[in-house]
């Protein structure tokens, strides 16, 4: 399995949770897509059609209109630490507690405001849609400081002619920055944020790895 790990800068996460958990949403066509892969100053030399649209931290709406598609596992949506459909106002409230033990406000709190992650397996993986959402949870579980809205989506595998040819399974994740309020060590209260590097990254991947 791949994850990818998306920064989200802006003050609300309800966008993308409702984009990751829209069914209606319909894929671009393929000439779309591909013109903007083939044009694209970021494109690295090995990098597929498909990690390009995953990976593009400033386009996640383009990349989840993309792969958030009417061929999404139905009914695969579950929080942890959260209800998912009061997430926005769920991960509000652990921020302001978190931030009112150390004499803050919300409009105080710097840096990324949530995390989207992306967890990918290898086409033709012989997996279930119960057993992808799971993984998804588990990686969240394993985690086990951070509210989290976990959806499953499977999407059409396109080739270099346009052909689909299978499905890509995928889970979308979308974790707090920060730790559910009940869960940070008193004797740290300014310990209270995922703190995004590259140790924390390699973690994150090992954890993937393991699962």
């Amino acid at each position: 399995m791949i994850v990818w790990m998306i920064n989200g800068k802006t003050k609300t996460v309800q966008p993308t949770i409702d984009y990751v958990c829209d069914e209606k949403k319909t894929a671009k066509s393929f000439n779309e897509i591909r013109a903007e892969y083939d044009s694209s100053p970021d494109l690295k030399d090995d990098m597929t059609l498909e990690e390009y649209y995953l990976s593009c931290e400033d386009n996640i709406n383009r990349a989840l209109n993309y792969i958030a598609n009417e061929d999404k596992i139905g009914g695969f949506i579950s929080g942890y630490l959260c209800d998912p459909e009061l997430a926005e106002e769920q991960f509000r409230q652990t921020k302001e507690i978190n931030l009112a033990r150390v004499g803050k406000e919300l409009q105080d709190d710097k840096g990324n405001y949530f995390y989207h992650i992306i967890q990918s397996f290898p086409e033709g993986l012989d997996i279930s849609d119960e057993e992808v959402h799971q993984c998804g949870l588990e990686l969240v579980e394993r985690l086990g400081l951070y509210q989290a809205v976990v959806t499953s989506h499977i999407h059409p595998a396109i080739d270099e002619e346009g052909e689909v040819h299978g499905k890509c399974k995928h889970n979308h994740i979308v974790i707090n920055s920060h730790i559910y309020h009940e869960l940070v060590d008193p004797s740290h209260p300014n310990k209270m944020k995922y703190h995004d590097c590259k140790e924390s990254y390699a973690q994150l991947q090992l954890i993937n790895d393991q699962i």
